[in-house]
């Protein structure tokens, strides 16, 4: 069974929509952002709905596409990779990514807020470039 394009669309205009609510951020200084307790908060909401939907796209693409399950939210990036649909440098920031998913998760009382910002400034150009190999592929 082929993947679901529209299922496929919806998470990347979803991804989309948190980018651009983060590229809100990346004008700030680190002392700025840190100085205001609700734009961090939204700021985690929207990294932890662009970094599910990654990881929905990619599980999705695994099982209908490549017939394979993966093991975990990491490991469906290295299904990608394996099946030459993301590099493997891309592919292991993005297995990054969804580690810090895992923090957003079950430890986000725990999370250095410094890192937040460091993760938005520096890693969501990884997902622009994700979701536009997504969609060259599965879109067009």
């Amino acid at each position: 069974m082929p993947a679901d394009k529209e299922k496929i669309a919806k998470r990347i205009s979803e991804i989309q929509t948190a980018v651009d609510h983060l590229r809100r951020y990346t004008s700030l200084d680190v002392k700025e952002f840190l100085s205001n307790d609700e734009q961090i908060a939204a700021a985690k909401y929207h990294l932890l709905i662009m970094i599910e939907g990654c990881i929905s796209i990619c599980t999705h693409i695994s099982t209908k596409e490549l017939h394979r399950i993966p093991e975990g939210y990491s490991t469906c990036f290295d299904i990608l990779t394996e099946n030459n649909i993301i590099d493997s440098e891309l592919g292991s920031r993005l297995q990054k990514m969804a580690g810090f998913r895992n923090l957003l998760i079950h430890q986000y009382w725990e999370i250095d807020n410094q890192k937040v910002y460091r993760f938005i400034k520096s890693d969501i150009a990884d997902v622009a470039r994700y979701i536009e190999i997504i969609g060259q592929k599965y879109l067009k």
